[in-house]
Protein backbone atom coordinates (compact mmCIF):
# COMPACT_ATOMS: atom_id res chain seq x y z
CA UNK A 1 0.00 0.00 0.00
CA UNK A 2 1.52 3.75 -0.92
CA UNK A 3 0.33 5.12 2.77
CA UNK A 4 1.65 8.55 1.24
CA UNK A 5 -1.55 8.32 -1.43
CA UNK A 6 -3.73 6.53 1.51
CA UNK A 7 -2.92 9.98 3.52
CA UNK A 8 -4.59 12.04 1.25
CA UNK A 9 -7.29 10.35 -0.07
CA UNK A 10 -11.21 10.92 0.76
CA UNK A 11 -13.99 9.12 -0.20
CA UNK A 12 -15.19 12.51 -1.80
CA UNK A 13 -18.75 11.77 -2.51
CA UNK A 14 -21.22 9.70 -0.47
CA UNK A 15 -20.80 6.03 -1.58
CA UNK A 16 -24.86 6.20 -1.87
CA UNK A 17 -23.85 8.82 -5.38
CA UNK A 18 -22.24 5.84 -6.88
CA UNK A 19 -25.15 2.89 -6.14
CA UNK A 20 -27.31 5.33 -7.87
CA UNK A 21 -26.22 4.16 -11.11
CA UNK A 22 -26.38 0.40 -10.29
CA UNK A 23 -29.78 0.69 -8.73
CA UNK A 24 -30.27 2.61 -12.43
CA UNK A 25 -29.07 -0.22 -14.37
CA UNK A 26 -30.32 -2.84 -12.57
CA UNK A 27 -33.73 -1.19 -12.78
CA UNK A 28 -33.45 -0.83 -16.48
CA UNK A 29 -32.19 -4.52 -16.97
CA UNK A 30 -35.55 -5.73 -15.19
CA UNK A 31 -37.52 -3.43 -17.39
CA UNK A 32 -36.05 -4.88 -20.53
CA UNK A 33 -37.08 -8.57 -19.22
CA UNK A 34 -40.63 -8.01 -18.01
CA UNK A 35 -41.11 -4.79 -21.46
CA UNK A 36 -41.95 -2.50 -18.98
CA UNK A 37 -40.61 1.52 -18.27
CA UNK A 38 -40.41 4.37 -16.30
CA UNK A 39 -39.84 2.08 -13.35
CA UNK A 40 -39.17 5.29 -10.57
CA UNK A 41 -41.02 7.80 -12.48
CA UNK A 42 -44.41 5.38 -12.05
CA UNK A 43 -43.37 5.21 -7.99
CA UNK A 44 -42.63 9.18 -7.80
CA UNK A 45 -46.13 9.60 -9.41
CA UNK A 46 -47.66 7.49 -6.46
CA UNK A 47 -46.07 8.81 -4.16
CA UNK A 48 -47.44 12.31 -5.58
CA UNK A 49 -50.78 10.34 -5.65
CA UNK A 50 -51.57 11.05 -1.89
CA UNK A 51 -51.88 14.84 -2.32
CA UNK A 52 -50.84 16.41 -5.84
CA UNK A 53 -51.59 20.03 -4.20
CA UNK A 54 -48.06 21.83 -5.75
CA UNK A 55 -47.27 23.86 -2.18
CA UNK A 56 -48.84 21.19 0.14
CA UNK A 57 -47.12 18.48 -1.50
CA UNK A 58 -43.82 20.38 -1.06
CA UNK A 59 -44.35 21.50 2.29
CA UNK A 60 -45.80 19.09 3.87
CA UNK A 61 -44.27 16.33 1.86
CA UNK A 62 -40.73 17.42 2.58
CA UNK A 63 -41.18 18.02 6.56
CA UNK A 64 -42.74 14.21 6.98
CA UNK A 65 -40.35 13.05 4.55
CA UNK A 66 -37.46 14.34 5.83
CA UNK A 67 -38.49 13.29 9.49
CA UNK A 68 -38.87 10.03 8.71
CA UNK A 69 -35.23 9.54 7.12
CA UNK A 70 -33.80 11.11 10.06
CA UNK A 71 -35.49 8.79 12.67
CA UNK A 72 -35.75 5.71 11.07
CA UNK A 73 -31.92 5.82 10.09
CA UNK A 74 -31.26 7.55 13.16
CA UNK A 75 -32.63 5.03 15.33
CA UNK A 76 -31.38 2.06 13.81
CA UNK A 77 -27.88 3.93 14.77
CA UNK A 78 -29.03 4.55 18.26
CA UNK A 79 -30.49 1.14 18.75
CA UNK A 80 -27.32 -0.54 17.98
CA UNK A 81 -25.91 1.58 20.88
CA UNK A 82 -28.98 0.82 23.45
CA UNK A 83 -28.98 -2.92 23.03
CA UNK A 84 -25.21 -3.21 22.31
CA UNK A 85 -25.85 -5.63 19.77
CA UNK A 86 -25.77 -7.34 17.74
CA UNK A 87 -22.00 -8.05 19.01
CA UNK A 88 -20.73 -8.60 15.33
CA UNK A 89 -21.08 -5.01 15.00
CA UNK A 90 -18.61 -3.85 18.13
CA UNK A 91 -15.71 -3.69 15.44
CA UNK A 92 -17.19 -0.90 13.87
CA UNK A 93 -17.26 1.45 16.07
CA UNK A 94 -14.60 4.67 15.49
CA UNK A 95 -13.84 5.10 18.88
CA UNK A 96 -13.61 1.90 20.92
CA UNK A 97 -15.59 1.26 24.05
CA UNK A 98 -16.96 4.88 23.32
CA UNK A 99 -20.80 5.10 24.30
CA UNK A 100 -20.54 1.91 25.66
CA UNK A 101 -22.77 1.57 27.93
CA UNK A 102 -24.83 5.22 27.02
CA UNK A 103 -25.01 7.93 28.94
CA UNK A 104 -29.00 8.13 29.23
CA UNK A 105 -28.55 11.29 31.60
CA UNK A 106 -26.44 12.87 28.79
CA UNK A 107 -28.71 12.46 26.05
CA UNK A 108 -32.54 12.95 28.17
CA UNK A 109 -30.87 16.39 28.69
CA UNK A 110 -30.01 16.43 24.61
CA UNK A 111 -33.23 15.54 23.78
CA UNK A 112 -35.26 18.68 23.74
CA UNK A 113 -33.16 20.56 22.02
CA UNK A 114 -33.03 18.15 19.55
CA UNK A 115 -36.87 17.59 19.06
CA UNK A 116 -37.13 20.88 19.26
CA UNK A 117 -34.97 21.59 15.97
CA UNK A 118 -36.40 18.65 14.14
CA UNK A 119 -40.43 18.91 14.73
CA UNK A 120 -40.74 22.79 15.35
CA UNK A 121 -37.52 24.30 13.57
CA UNK A 122 -37.26 22.41 10.66
CA UNK A 123 -41.14 22.91 9.88
CA UNK A 124 -40.61 26.54 10.08
CA UNK A 125 -37.69 27.04 8.04
CA UNK A 126 -39.03 24.38 5.39
CA UNK A 127 -42.46 26.69 5.34
CA UNK A 128 -39.98 29.78 4.50
CA UNK A 129 -38.51 27.97 2.11
CA UNK A 130 -41.41 26.39 0.11
CA UNK A 131 -43.28 29.58 0.39
CA UNK A 132 -40.73 32.19 -1.25
CA UNK A 133 -39.51 29.19 -3.48
CA UNK A 134 -42.84 29.70 -5.38
CA UNK A 135 -40.69 32.61 -7.48
CA UNK A 136 -37.01 31.77 -6.94
CA UNK A 137 -37.33 27.75 -7.33
CA UNK A 138 -37.89 25.38 -10.02
CA UNK A 139 -40.91 25.92 -12.08
CA UNK A 140 -41.36 22.33 -12.86
CA UNK A 141 -44.40 20.22 -11.86
CA UNK A 142 -44.42 17.97 -8.38
CA UNK A 143 -44.53 15.29 -10.89
CA UNK A 144 -41.78 15.51 -13.42
CA UNK A 145 -38.61 13.55 -12.62
CA UNK A 146 -35.28 14.11 -14.66
CA UNK A 147 -32.94 12.13 -16.98
CA UNK A 148 -30.96 9.50 -15.36
CA UNK A 149 -27.79 11.83 -16.79
CA UNK A 150 -29.11 15.08 -15.84
CA UNK A 151 -29.72 13.22 -11.67
CA UNK A 152 -26.50 12.10 -11.56
CA UNK A 153 -24.84 16.05 -12.76
CA UNK A 154 -27.32 17.67 -10.48
CA UNK A 155 -26.24 15.42 -7.30
CA UNK A 156 -22.55 15.84 -7.46
CA UNK A 157 -22.93 19.58 -8.00
CA UNK A 158 -24.76 19.76 -5.20
CA UNK A 159 -22.86 17.73 -2.82
CA UNK A 160 -19.67 20.52 -4.01
CA UNK A 161 -22.13 23.26 -3.53
CA UNK A 162 -22.95 22.18 0.20
CA UNK A 163 -19.36 20.79 0.98
CA UNK A 164 -18.62 25.34 0.25
CA UNK A 165 -21.50 26.16 2.27
CA UNK A 166 -21.01 24.03 5.61
CA UNK A 167 -17.39 24.04 5.40
CA UNK A 168 -17.50 27.88 5.98
CA UNK A 169 -20.66 27.91 8.26
CA UNK A 170 -18.60 25.21 10.42
CA UNK A 171 -15.44 27.00 10.37
CA UNK A 172 -17.03 30.36 11.06
CA UNK A 173 -18.87 28.83 13.94
CA UNK A 174 -15.96 27.41 15.19
CA UNK A 175 -14.83 31.21 15.64
CA UNK A 176 -13.73 31.74 19.51
CA UNK A 177 -17.03 33.82 19.86
CA UNK A 178 -19.38 31.78 17.98
CA UNK A 179 -18.23 28.93 19.70
CA UNK A 180 -18.62 29.84 23.13
CA UNK A 181 -21.81 31.37 22.73
CA UNK A 182 -22.95 28.25 19.83
CA UNK A 183 -21.34 25.71 18.72
CA UNK A 184 -19.95 24.78 21.87
CA UNK A 185 -23.43 23.10 22.45
CA UNK A 186 -23.15 20.45 19.47
CA UNK A 187 -19.69 19.65 20.51
CA UNK A 188 -20.70 18.28 24.06
CA UNK A 189 -20.62 15.14 22.13
CA UNK A 190 -17.12 13.94 21.83
CA UNK A 191 -18.15 10.61 20.89
CA UNK A 192 -20.96 11.11 18.79
CA UNK A 193 -24.36 9.48 18.75
CA UNK A 194 -26.51 9.32 15.59
CA UNK A 195 -29.95 11.16 17.07
CA UNK A 196 -28.29 14.12 18.37
CA UNK A 197 -26.64 14.48 15.11
CA UNK A 198 -29.25 17.98 15.26
CA UNK A 199 -28.06 18.32 18.61
CA UNK A 200 -27.13 22.27 17.91
CA UNK A 201 -28.20 25.98 18.91
CA UNK A 202 -31.01 26.47 17.16
CA UNK A 203 -29.26 29.24 14.76
CA UNK A 204 -26.33 27.06 14.32
CA UNK A 205 -29.00 24.14 13.18
CA UNK A 206 -30.23 27.01 10.53
CA UNK A 207 -26.87 28.26 9.06
CA UNK A 208 -24.92 25.29 9.29
CA UNK A 209 -27.34 22.57 9.26
CA UNK A 210 -29.99 23.83 7.33
CA UNK A 211 -28.58 26.53 4.87
CA UNK A 212 -26.23 24.23 3.12
CA UNK A 213 -28.92 22.17 1.88
CA UNK A 214 -31.60 24.73 0.73
CA UNK A 215 -28.97 26.94 -0.87
CA UNK A 216 -27.81 24.25 -3.62
CA UNK A 217 -31.53 23.51 -4.29
CA UNK A 218 -32.20 26.82 -5.01
CA UNK A 219 -28.97 27.80 -7.14
CA UNK A 220 -29.67 24.38 -8.70
CA UNK A 221 -33.62 24.90 -9.23
CA UNK A 222 -33.82 21.25 -8.67
CA UNK A 223 -37.53 19.60 -8.79
CA UNK A 224 -38.33 18.59 -5.90
CA UNK A 225 -37.93 14.58 -6.94
CA UNK A 226 -34.30 15.73 -7.07
CA UNK A 227 -34.63 17.56 -4.03
CA UNK A 228 -36.04 14.59 -2.01
CA UNK A 229 -33.12 12.14 -2.99
CA UNK A 230 -29.99 14.90 -2.15
CA UNK A 231 -31.65 15.74 1.22
CA UNK A 232 -31.95 11.54 1.68
CA UNK A 233 -27.82 11.52 0.72
CA UNK A 234 -27.24 14.00 3.35
CA UNK A 235 -29.02 13.06 5.56
CA UNK A 236 -27.78 9.72 5.65
CA UNK A 237 -24.57 11.06 5.31
CA UNK A 238 -25.10 13.21 8.54
CA UNK A 239 -26.68 10.54 10.63
CA UNK A 240 -23.58 8.24 9.51
CA UNK A 241 -21.14 10.96 10.62
CA UNK A 242 -22.42 11.03 13.88
CA UNK A 243 -23.36 7.38 14.37
CA UNK A 244 -20.16 6.73 15.49
CA UNK A 245 -19.67 3.18 13.44
CA UNK A 246 -17.87 2.62 10.45
CA UNK A 247 -19.97 -0.08 8.41
CA UNK A 248 -19.27 -2.29 5.37
CA UNK A 249 -21.04 -0.81 2.09
CA UNK A 250 -21.70 2.72 3.71
CA UNK A 251 -20.18 5.86 4.45
CA UNK A 252 -16.81 6.59 6.53
CA UNK A 253 -17.17 8.41 9.47
CA UNK A 254 -13.90 9.20 10.18
CA UNK A 255 -13.46 12.19 8.88
CA UNK A 256 -16.35 13.72 11.11
CA UNK A 257 -15.63 11.87 13.95
CA UNK A 258 -11.81 12.66 14.01
CA UNK A 259 -13.44 16.59 14.21
CA UNK A 260 -15.28 15.37 17.26
CA UNK A 261 -13.16 14.15 18.67
CA UNK A 262 -9.79 16.72 18.11
CA UNK A 263 -12.71 20.20 17.12
CA UNK A 264 -10.09 22.44 15.55
CA UNK A 265 -9.40 20.06 11.89
CA UNK A 266 -12.12 18.68 9.12
CA UNK A 267 -14.42 21.10 9.26
CA UNK A 268 -16.12 20.11 5.81
CA UNK A 269 -18.20 17.47 4.66
CA UNK A 270 -16.15 15.34 1.94
CA UNK A 271 -12.61 17.08 3.07
CA UNK A 272 -11.82 19.10 -0.19
CA UNK A 273 -12.03 22.38 1.23
CA UNK A 274 -9.85 21.18 4.50
CA UNK A 275 -7.48 19.98 2.32
CA UNK A 276 -7.39 23.38 0.02
CA UNK A 277 -6.95 25.22 3.85
CA UNK A 278 -4.82 23.12 5.56
CA UNK A 279 -7.43 22.06 8.20
CA UNK A 280 -7.02 18.63 8.07
CA UNK A 281 -3.10 18.19 8.04
CA UNK A 282 -3.07 16.09 11.59
CA UNK A 283 -5.93 13.89 9.94
CA UNK A 284 -3.73 13.02 7.22
CA UNK A 285 -0.67 12.24 8.71
CA UNK A 286 -3.25 9.76 11.52
CA UNK A 287 -4.21 6.19 10.98
CA UNK A 288 -7.78 7.46 11.15
CA UNK A 289 -7.07 9.21 7.09
CA UNK A 290 -6.33 5.77 5.75
CA UNK A 291 -9.48 4.02 6.93
CA UNK A 292 -11.58 6.92 5.63
CA UNK A 293 -13.08 4.98 2.77
CA UNK A 294 -15.83 2.84 2.30
CA UNK A 295 -14.54 -0.99 2.61
CA UNK A 296 -15.65 -3.66 0.87
CA UNK A 297 -15.41 -6.28 3.22
CA UNK A 298 -17.08 -7.45 6.25
CA UNK A 299 -13.70 -7.00 8.11
CA UNK A 300 -13.90 -3.67 10.15
CA UNK A 301 -10.78 -0.92 9.16
CA UNK A 302 -9.18 -1.69 12.58
CA UNK A 303 -8.48 -5.53 11.09
CA UNK A 304 -7.97 -4.01 7.59
CA UNK A 305 -5.80 -1.29 8.71
CA UNK A 306 -4.32 -1.39 12.53
CA UNK A 307 -2.79 0.62 14.41
CA UNK A 308 1.04 0.10 13.97
CA UNK A 309 0.18 0.48 10.23
CA UNK A 310 2.31 3.50 9.81
CA UNK A 311 4.62 2.66 12.23
CA UNK A 312 5.64 -0.41 10.24
CA UNK A 313 5.37 1.26 6.91
CA UNK A 314 7.97 3.83 8.35
CA UNK A 315 10.80 1.47 10.07
CA UNK A 316 10.08 -0.51 6.35
CA UNK A 317 10.61 2.92 3.78
CA UNK A 318 13.80 3.08 6.78
CA UNK A 319 15.40 -0.27 6.10
CA UNK A 320 14.80 0.32 2.22
CA UNK A 321 16.52 3.43 2.22
CA UNK A 322 19.34 1.98 4.80
CA UNK A 323 19.73 -0.89 1.38
CA UNK A 324 19.94 1.27 -0.94
CA UNK A 325 22.71 3.41 1.09
CA UNK A 326 24.88 0.30 1.54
Amino acid sequence: MDLKNSLTSFDIFHPLTYYIPIIYFITRVLENFTNTSNFWTKVWNKIVDINDDDYTFKLYGTIIYTSLIYWIVGLLYFSMDVTQKPKSFRKYKTQPDANEPLDYKKILLALPLVLFNQLILNPIVTCIFVTIGRKTLSSAHIRYTTSFQQLMIDIIVYQLIYEACFYYAHRLFHHKYFYAKIHKVHHKFTAPVSLMATYAHPIEHIFANMLPIVIPISLLKLPISTSWIVMTLTTIATLGDHSGYHLPFLHSPQFHDWHHAKFSECYGAMGILDKFHGTSKNFEKAINSIRHRTIFSMKSVVELYPDDLIEKSNIEAKNSENKKIQ
